[in-house]
């Protein structure tokens, strides 16, 4: 799909004007953003035309490892959806960004232990890495005792590939319940479901289509 996140280094070792480094940074980072929202728009309509369907996107621009300079010019070009794989790097980078940017919205998209399921609920809006019953019942007591309630999606390792977490497909119905009365967590509507899908026409269809843009 592309990365927002990606600058034309040729050059930039001649760049004496810190101003005119920051400037060309933000300049890249932003037409970054624009062509893969172009290719998102793009899609989307084919999606469309071949199921019907006319799905939202939300675009996640993963921020990990990234440096400040970056995420301030992608915040700066409008990017407002972010993932993390990490608690502790994420709070150091978004705790002081969320009093700048109340509309930030924060994913966290890397394997959770469950003794930072508190830090996690704390920063996050959306856990997509659900994969245990023992993670998910610590997720909903903190959002219990914090009084947040997160979007959560669930990982289904769809290739039952031994080196990949996630529920295997036959176990999803069970534990997507489970999740949902027991632990008391808030799953997304149809992300369960799509992920189970993922051989389906409708699926590949997008898929495919946004590998070739």
């Amino acid at each position: 799909m592309g990365n927002i996140f990606a600058t034309d280094s040729h050059g930039y070792g001649a760049v004496q004007n810190m101003s005119d480094e920051i400037s060309k940074t933000h300049s890249v980072i932003a037409d970054n953003l624009a062509a893969i929202h172009d290719k998102i728009a793009a899609a989307k309509a084919a999606y469309k035309t071949q199921t019907g369907l006319d799905r939202p996107v939300t675009l996640v621009a993963v921020s990990k490892r990234q440096t400040d300079d970056r995420i301030d010019a992608a915040l700066v070009a409008g990017q407002r959806v972010f993932g993390e794989n990490r608690v502790q790097e994420a709070q150091g980078r978004w705790v002081p960004r969320r009093d700048q940017h109340a509309d930030l919205t924060l994913h966290l998209i890397g394997p959770l232990q469950t003794n930072k399921a508190a830090d996690a609920v704390a920063l996050f809006d959306v856990i997509e890495v659900v994969d245990r019953p023992k993670l998910a019942k610590a997720l909903g007591d903190e959002m219990i005792r914090q009084n947040r309630q997160l979007e959560c999606y669930i990982q289904v390792n769809t290739g039952k590939e031994a080196q990949k977490s996630g529920i295997a497909p036959e176990d999803a119905d069970d534990f997507i319940a489970y999740c949902r009365d027991e632990a008391g967590l808030y799953l997304w509507p149809d992300v369960y479901s799509a992920n189970l899908r993922r051989g389906s026409d409708a699926f590949c269809a997008f898929a495919n289509h946004c590998q070739t843009q």
